[in-house]
């Protein structure tokens, strides 16, 4: 019989968190076409909480070209006034802290983030 191994990254990831502001920093991006839509633009994006009980887990998100509201609270953490037609690189923001409003969704039995606001906020 085959053995199954979990890291406590693993469990921590899979675990339902408390909804609620956890302070987390962007681990990983990606970019590429949307999977339903291929006409928009996705950023694959990986943030671990950083501090408390759940530190060192993981919350896939991602942003869509298509749907902007939450991409532009979270790079408004670190520009509070965005200019129109300006580039702002995700890349850039990787490892800074930020706080992100997670909840646990039953449908996708995944914790997600549901919105941003910088540290301290």
């Amino acid at each position: 019989m085959p053995d199954v191994t979990f890291s406590q990254e693993d469990i921590l990831t899979n675990t339902e968190l408390t909804a609620g502001w956890y302070p987390m920093t962007l681990k990983e991006v990606s970019e590429g076409p949307g999977t339903k839509d291929p006409s928009s633009t996705t950023w694959t994006c990986e943030f671990e909480i950083m501090d408390g009980p759940s530190k060192g887990a993981l919350i896939p998100t991602w942003f869509s070209s298509k749907m902007m509201a939450n991409l532009i609270n979270f790079i408004k953490c670190f520009v509070p006034k965005l200019e129109p037609g300006k580039k702002y690189p995700l890349d850039q923001t990787k490892g800074k802290p930020v706080m992100g409003y997670v909840v646990f969704d039953l449908d996708r039995n995944a914790n997600v983030i549901k919105s941003f606001k910088p540290v301290g906020k």
